[in-house]
Protein backbone atom coordinates (compact mmCIF):
# COMPACT_ATOMS: atom_id res chain seq x y z
CA UNK A 1 0.00 0.00 0.00
CA UNK A 2 1.57 3.49 -0.94
CA UNK A 3 1.07 6.44 1.26
CA UNK A 4 -0.12 9.54 -0.52
CA UNK A 5 2.65 12.34 -0.85
CA UNK A 6 -0.24 15.05 0.75
CA UNK A 7 -0.43 13.08 4.01
CA UNK A 8 2.19 14.44 5.72
CA UNK A 9 0.52 18.02 5.55
CA UNK A 10 -3.17 16.78 6.04
CA UNK A 11 -1.81 15.58 9.17
CA UNK A 12 -0.35 18.44 9.82
CA UNK A 13 -3.40 20.73 8.61
CA UNK A 14 -5.64 17.95 11.21
CA UNK A 15 -2.98 18.89 14.36
CA UNK A 16 -2.77 22.13 13.47
CA UNK A 17 -6.72 22.59 13.56
CA UNK A 18 -6.88 21.02 16.75
CA UNK A 19 -4.11 23.22 18.35
CA UNK A 20 -5.99 26.19 17.46
CA UNK A 21 -8.70 25.25 19.18
CA UNK A 22 -6.91 24.45 22.21
CA UNK A 23 -5.32 27.93 21.99
CA UNK A 24 -8.71 29.17 22.16
CA UNK A 25 -8.43 30.60 18.15
CA UNK A 26 -11.38 28.96 16.64
CA UNK A 27 -13.57 31.00 19.77
CA UNK A 28 -11.57 34.87 18.57
CA UNK A 29 -14.23 37.17 16.51
CA UNK A 30 -11.88 35.42 13.64
CA UNK A 31 -14.61 33.07 11.72
CA UNK A 32 -14.23 29.20 11.42
CA UNK A 33 -13.40 29.78 8.59
CA UNK A 34 -10.30 32.02 8.93
CA UNK A 35 -9.06 29.45 11.39
CA UNK A 36 -8.90 26.63 9.07
CA UNK A 37 -7.14 28.82 6.81
CA UNK A 38 -4.65 29.66 8.67
CA UNK A 39 -4.00 26.03 10.36
CA UNK A 40 -4.04 25.56 6.69
CA UNK A 41 -1.20 28.01 6.09
CA UNK A 42 0.57 26.18 9.15
CA UNK A 43 0.69 23.00 7.61
CA UNK A 44 1.99 24.68 4.07
CA UNK A 45 4.89 25.81 6.22
CA UNK A 46 5.34 23.15 8.21
CA UNK A 47 5.40 21.11 5.31
CA UNK A 48 8.23 23.30 2.88
CA UNK A 49 10.24 23.20 6.18
CA UNK A 50 9.82 19.23 6.14
CA UNK A 51 10.56 18.96 1.97
CA UNK A 52 14.12 20.45 3.37
CA UNK A 53 15.43 18.88 6.33
CA UNK A 54 13.25 20.29 8.75
CA UNK A 55 13.20 18.37 11.93
CA UNK A 56 10.96 21.15 13.90
CA UNK A 57 8.92 23.41 13.56
CA UNK A 58 6.98 26.24 16.59
CA UNK A 59 4.87 28.63 16.06
CA UNK A 60 3.93 31.12 19.25
CA UNK A 61 1.59 34.11 19.15
CA UNK A 62 0.19 36.52 21.46
CA UNK A 63 1.21 34.75 24.11
CA UNK A 64 0.30 30.49 23.36
CA UNK A 65 2.17 28.37 21.11
CA UNK A 66 -0.18 27.75 18.34
CA UNK A 67 1.45 25.16 16.27
CA UNK A 68 4.30 22.65 16.73
CA UNK A 69 5.34 19.77 14.03
CA UNK A 70 8.09 17.20 14.34
CA UNK A 71 8.91 15.68 11.24
CA UNK A 72 12.28 13.89 10.43
CA UNK A 73 13.06 12.60 13.40
CA UNK A 74 12.45 15.45 15.51
CA UNK A 75 11.25 15.81 19.19
CA UNK A 76 10.54 18.09 21.63
CA UNK A 77 13.36 17.05 23.48
CA UNK A 78 15.75 16.57 21.03
CA UNK A 79 18.77 19.31 20.71
CA UNK A 80 19.97 20.43 17.14
CA UNK A 81 23.13 22.03 16.23
CA UNK A 82 22.09 26.10 15.65
CA UNK A 83 24.98 26.94 13.94
CA UNK A 84 25.93 30.46 13.34
CA UNK A 85 22.14 30.88 15.13
CA UNK A 86 24.44 30.62 18.15
CA UNK A 87 25.71 34.21 17.50
CA UNK A 88 22.89 35.59 18.97
CA UNK A 89 23.50 34.94 22.58
CA UNK A 90 27.24 37.02 22.23
CA UNK A 91 25.21 40.50 22.12
CA UNK A 92 23.17 39.37 24.97
CA UNK A 93 25.92 38.02 26.70
CA UNK A 94 27.62 41.73 26.96
CA UNK A 95 24.52 43.35 27.85
CA UNK A 96 24.32 40.94 30.82
CA UNK A 97 27.93 42.51 31.19
CA UNK A 98 26.90 46.05 31.04
CA UNK A 99 23.83 45.96 33.27
CA UNK A 100 26.37 44.77 35.60
CA UNK A 101 29.55 47.03 35.31
CA UNK A 102 31.30 44.70 33.99
CA UNK A 103 32.43 46.33 30.75
CA UNK A 104 30.71 49.11 28.36
CA UNK A 105 30.04 48.82 24.69
CA UNK A 106 31.64 52.11 23.58
CA UNK A 107 34.77 51.13 25.69
CA UNK A 108 38.04 50.37 23.70
CA UNK A 109 38.90 46.32 23.45
CA UNK A 110 42.72 47.66 23.77
CA UNK A 111 41.34 47.98 27.27
CA UNK A 112 41.29 44.42 28.29
CA UNK A 113 43.79 43.29 25.39
CA UNK A 114 47.30 45.37 26.26
CA UNK A 115 48.32 43.65 23.49
CA UNK A 116 46.37 45.66 20.91
CA UNK A 117 47.42 49.06 22.68
CA UNK A 118 50.10 49.41 19.99
CA UNK A 119 48.65 48.29 17.45
CA UNK A 120 47.34 51.10 14.97
CA UNK A 121 45.04 49.19 13.08
CA UNK A 122 42.93 47.32 16.52
CA UNK A 123 43.69 50.04 19.23
CA UNK A 124 40.93 52.21 18.70
CA UNK A 125 38.22 49.19 18.20
CA UNK A 126 35.30 49.33 20.29
CA UNK A 127 33.16 46.53 22.15
CA UNK A 128 30.12 47.64 19.84
CA UNK A 129 32.32 47.58 16.46
CA UNK A 130 33.26 43.85 17.53
CA UNK A 131 30.02 42.81 18.12
CA UNK A 132 28.34 44.11 15.42
CA UNK A 133 31.19 42.74 13.18
CA UNK A 134 32.58 46.46 11.95
CA UNK A 135 35.94 46.11 13.47
CA UNK A 136 38.57 46.15 10.71
CA UNK A 137 39.20 42.50 11.87
CA UNK A 138 38.79 39.54 9.41
CA UNK A 139 35.50 37.71 9.27
CA UNK A 140 38.03 34.40 9.55
CA UNK A 141 41.61 33.28 9.57
CA UNK A 142 42.14 32.52 5.67
CA UNK A 143 44.35 28.87 6.17
CA UNK A 144 43.89 28.65 9.87
CA UNK A 145 43.62 24.95 11.26
CA UNK A 146 40.39 24.72 11.85
CA UNK A 147 37.26 26.82 10.88
CA UNK A 148 36.48 28.41 14.42
CA UNK A 149 39.94 29.96 15.90
CA UNK A 150 40.74 29.99 19.60
CA UNK A 151 40.13 32.48 21.64
CA UNK A 152 44.25 33.01 21.35
CA UNK A 153 44.57 32.96 17.84
CA UNK A 154 41.48 35.02 17.18
CA UNK A 155 43.29 38.37 19.29
CA UNK A 156 46.65 37.23 17.32
CA UNK A 157 44.47 38.01 14.28
CA UNK A 158 45.37 41.78 12.45
CA UNK A 159 42.96 44.39 11.22
CA UNK A 160 42.85 44.68 7.17
CA UNK A 161 40.64 47.39 7.65
CA UNK A 162 39.90 50.72 9.65
CA UNK A 163 36.90 50.31 12.64
CA UNK A 164 33.71 51.71 11.45
CA UNK A 165 34.40 50.88 7.88
CA UNK A 166 33.36 47.53 6.82
CA UNK A 167 31.23 44.94 8.05
CA UNK A 168 32.98 41.02 7.95
CA UNK A 169 31.38 38.50 8.99
CA UNK A 170 32.33 35.34 10.17
CA UNK A 171 34.04 33.77 14.18
CA UNK A 172 37.18 35.85 14.80
CA UNK A 173 35.30 38.69 15.99
CA UNK A 174 32.60 36.33 18.75
CA UNK A 175 36.41 34.68 19.26
CA UNK A 176 38.17 37.42 20.34
CA UNK A 177 35.07 38.96 22.99
CA UNK A 178 35.34 35.72 24.19
CA UNK A 179 38.44 36.56 25.47
CA UNK A 180 37.63 39.76 26.22
CA UNK A 181 34.59 38.04 28.47
CA UNK A 182 37.34 35.50 30.02
CA UNK A 183 39.67 38.41 30.98
CA UNK A 184 36.89 40.54 32.81
CA UNK A 185 34.88 38.01 34.46
CA UNK A 186 37.96 36.32 35.92
CA UNK A 187 38.97 39.77 37.34
CA UNK A 188 35.41 40.61 38.56
CA UNK A 189 36.02 36.95 40.52
CA UNK A 190 32.97 35.80 38.48
CA UNK A 191 35.29 32.30 37.14
CA UNK A 192 36.83 32.73 33.54
CA UNK A 193 33.96 30.63 31.40
CA UNK A 194 31.33 32.86 29.58
CA UNK A 195 29.24 30.05 28.86
CA UNK A 196 29.18 29.40 32.83
CA UNK A 197 28.74 33.17 33.70
CA UNK A 198 25.38 32.65 30.37
CA UNK A 199 24.37 29.74 32.26
CA UNK A 200 23.87 31.04 35.54
CA UNK A 201 22.52 34.63 34.55
CA UNK A 202 20.26 33.73 30.99
CA UNK A 203 19.94 30.07 30.62
CA UNK A 204 19.18 28.85 34.38
CA UNK A 205 16.15 31.52 34.84
CA UNK A 206 14.78 31.32 32.01
CA UNK A 207 15.16 27.10 32.06
CA UNK A 208 17.32 26.43 29.36
CA UNK A 209 19.74 23.92 29.58
CA UNK A 210 21.93 23.60 26.34
CA UNK A 211 22.61 19.82 25.56
CA UNK A 212 25.70 20.28 23.82
CA UNK A 213 27.86 23.39 23.24
CA UNK A 214 31.27 22.56 21.47
CA UNK A 215 34.83 24.23 23.23
CA UNK A 216 38.15 25.01 21.22
CA UNK A 217 41.69 23.30 22.28
CA UNK A 218 41.90 25.08 25.18
CA UNK A 219 38.43 24.21 26.59
CA UNK A 220 36.86 27.44 25.84
CA UNK A 221 33.61 27.41 24.39
CA UNK A 222 32.73 28.65 20.77
CA UNK A 223 30.67 31.61 20.69
CA UNK A 224 30.08 31.66 17.30
CA UNK A 225 28.32 28.28 16.56
CA UNK A 226 28.75 25.13 18.69
CA UNK A 227 25.45 25.58 20.61
CA UNK A 228 23.13 22.93 20.76
CA UNK A 229 19.09 23.35 21.91
CA UNK A 230 15.44 21.84 21.53
CA UNK A 231 13.25 23.79 20.23
CA UNK A 232 11.26 24.89 23.10
CA UNK A 233 14.19 26.26 24.51
CA UNK A 234 15.37 28.02 21.80
CA UNK A 235 11.90 29.59 21.50
CA UNK A 236 12.04 31.08 25.16
CA UNK A 237 15.70 32.60 24.36
CA UNK A 238 13.50 34.66 21.45
CA UNK A 239 10.10 35.09 23.69
CA UNK A 240 12.85 36.97 26.30
CA UNK A 241 14.23 38.70 23.44
CA UNK A 242 10.70 40.45 22.65
CA UNK A 243 9.65 41.10 25.65
CA UNK A 244 7.24 38.44 26.38
CA UNK A 245 5.36 39.10 29.83
CA UNK A 246 5.13 35.17 30.68
CA UNK A 247 8.78 35.25 30.61
CA UNK A 248 11.38 36.33 33.43
CA UNK A 249 12.89 39.43 32.84
CA UNK A 250 16.40 39.05 31.98
CA UNK A 251 17.53 41.87 30.79
CA UNK A 252 15.69 45.85 30.79
CA UNK A 253 14.19 46.62 27.31
CA UNK A 254 16.87 49.37 26.65
CA UNK A 255 19.36 46.30 26.82
CA UNK A 256 17.09 44.35 24.40
CA UNK A 257 16.91 47.21 21.92
CA UNK A 258 20.76 47.90 21.73
CA UNK A 259 20.83 44.31 20.90
CA UNK A 260 18.87 45.04 17.80
CA UNK A 261 20.53 48.73 17.38
CA UNK A 262 22.09 48.29 13.67
CA UNK A 263 25.10 50.65 11.94
CA UNK A 264 25.17 52.82 8.81
CA UNK A 265 28.05 50.22 7.80
CA UNK A 266 25.22 47.30 7.54
CA UNK A 267 21.84 47.90 8.63
CA UNK A 268 20.86 44.76 8.10
CA UNK A 269 22.85 43.87 11.64
CA UNK A 270 22.76 44.45 15.14
CA UNK A 271 24.83 43.79 18.42
CA UNK A 272 25.07 39.78 16.91
CA UNK A 273 21.58 39.98 15.59
CA UNK A 274 20.36 39.63 11.74
CA UNK A 275 17.52 42.52 11.32
CA UNK A 276 15.99 42.56 7.98
CA UNK A 277 16.34 46.11 6.43
CA UNK A 278 16.86 47.48 2.63
CA UNK A 279 20.39 47.81 1.77
CA UNK A 280 21.19 45.08 4.48
CA UNK A 281 24.64 43.04 4.30
CA UNK A 282 24.33 39.13 4.57
CA UNK A 283 27.28 37.13 5.65
CA UNK A 284 27.42 35.23 2.01
CA UNK A 285 26.05 32.39 0.07
CA UNK A 286 27.29 28.87 2.46
CA UNK A 287 25.54 30.74 5.88
CA UNK A 288 21.68 30.05 4.01
CA UNK A 289 20.64 33.39 4.48
CA UNK A 290 18.69 34.11 1.53
CA UNK A 291 19.01 37.76 0.01
CA UNK A 292 14.51 37.61 0.26
CA UNK A 293 15.52 38.25 4.22
CA UNK A 294 15.28 41.91 3.05
CA UNK A 295 11.45 41.31 2.57
CA UNK A 296 10.59 40.25 6.02
CA UNK A 297 10.93 44.21 6.75
CA UNK A 298 7.51 44.71 5.19
CA UNK A 299 6.27 42.95 8.37
CA UNK A 300 7.25 45.42 10.96
CA UNK A 301 10.32 45.03 13.52
CA UNK A 302 11.59 41.56 12.72
CA UNK A 303 14.81 39.94 14.63
CA UNK A 304 16.55 36.98 12.97
CA UNK A 305 19.53 34.39 14.80
CA UNK A 306 20.36 32.35 11.36
CA UNK A 307 22.77 29.74 11.14
CA UNK A 308 23.83 26.95 8.22
CA UNK A 309 21.26 24.00 7.27
CA UNK A 310 18.19 27.11 7.61
CA UNK A 311 18.17 27.00 11.87
CA UNK A 312 16.39 30.26 12.59
CA UNK A 313 14.96 32.14 15.22
CA UNK A 314 12.25 34.45 14.33
CA UNK A 315 11.37 37.35 16.45
CA UNK A 316 8.49 39.68 15.16
CA UNK A 317 7.75 41.92 18.30
CA UNK A 318 5.02 44.12 16.51
CA UNK A 319 3.25 41.11 15.70
CA UNK A 320 3.68 39.21 18.85
CA UNK A 321 5.16 36.42 17.20
CA UNK A 322 8.15 34.00 17.74
CA UNK A 323 8.78 31.07 15.18
CA UNK A 324 11.86 28.43 15.48
CA UNK A 325 12.84 26.35 12.44
CA UNK A 326 15.37 23.78 12.80
CA UNK A 327 16.90 20.97 10.62
CA UNK A 328 19.48 18.70 9.84
CA UNK A 329 22.57 19.25 7.65
CA UNK A 330 24.46 22.36 8.75
CA UNK A 331 27.87 19.97 7.14
CA UNK A 332 26.19 19.99 3.88
CA UNK A 333 24.78 23.41 4.16
CA UNK A 334 28.49 24.21 5.15
CA UNK A 335 30.07 22.91 1.99
CA UNK A 336 27.02 24.33 0.20
CA UNK A 337 24.91 21.58 -0.84
CA UNK A 338 22.00 22.90 1.56
CA UNK A 339 18.31 22.60 -0.16
CA UNK A 340 17.00 25.77 -1.24
CA UNK A 341 15.41 28.45 1.13
CA UNK A 342 13.62 31.20 1.08
CA UNK A 343 12.55 33.21 4.39
CA UNK A 344 9.92 35.07 3.12
CA UNK A 345 8.43 32.58 1.72
CA UNK A 346 8.37 30.93 4.49
CA UNK A 347 6.89 33.35 6.85
CA UNK A 348 4.49 34.75 4.04
CA UNK A 349 2.82 30.93 4.70
CA UNK A 350 2.80 31.79 8.59
CA UNK A 351 1.95 35.11 8.80
CA UNK A 352 -0.71 35.45 5.77
CA UNK A 353 -3.56 34.96 8.04
CA UNK A 354 -2.55 35.74 11.60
Amino acid sequence: MTTSPVAPARRTLITGLATLAATGFLSRPATAQVAARRAARFAEASSYSAQRDGVSLLIHHAGSQIHADWPGGGSPSSAWELASGTKSFSGVLAMLMVERGLLRLDELCAATLPEWRTDPGRRDITIQQLLTLTSGLPGRIEGGATMVPSYTEAVAARAVARPGQRFAYGPVAFQVFGEIARRKLASAGLGSDPLDFLQRQLFDPLQIRPLRWRRDQNGMPHLPSGAALTAPDWLKFGRMMMGDRQMRTVLSPASLAACVRTTPVNPGYGLTWWVPAAGMQGPGRRAGVADDMQALAAHGRVWLAAGAGNQRLYVLPDRQLVVVRQARGVGRALRGRGPDWSDSRFMQLIMADL
